[in-house]
């Protein structure tokens, strides 16, 4: 029910008719278009989560390479503390 004395949200619009207008000529431009813009797409986040694996084997790689020399060198660390400890 509507009040008579004119308070009422008919002269209130929350979105803009020219927003709304914009807005929807761009969604009706995605569906018209969708199949020309989603094979591009498709095949170019392929590619990104390609290079982005890759690139997490190479990361993960290079941190065990480095963890695995590192405890060598602590290793060695440790044999020369106990040389220097039965040394005095």
């Amino acid at each position: 029910m509507m009040p008579r004395s004119g308070l009422g949200l008919k002269g209130i619009e929350i979105i803009p008719r020219a927003s709304t207008g914009v807005n929807m000529q761009f969604l009706s431009y995605i569906y018209r278009n969708g199949r020309w813009i989603s094979v591009p797409l498709f095949v170019i986040s392929a590619a990104l989560l390609v290079c982005f694996m890759l690139n997490m084997i190479r990361v993960v790689r290079q941190a065990y390479l480095l963890s695995v020399l590192l405890l060598a060198v602590l290793k060695q660390a440790e044999v020369l503390l106990e040389m220097c400890a039965e040394a005095s």
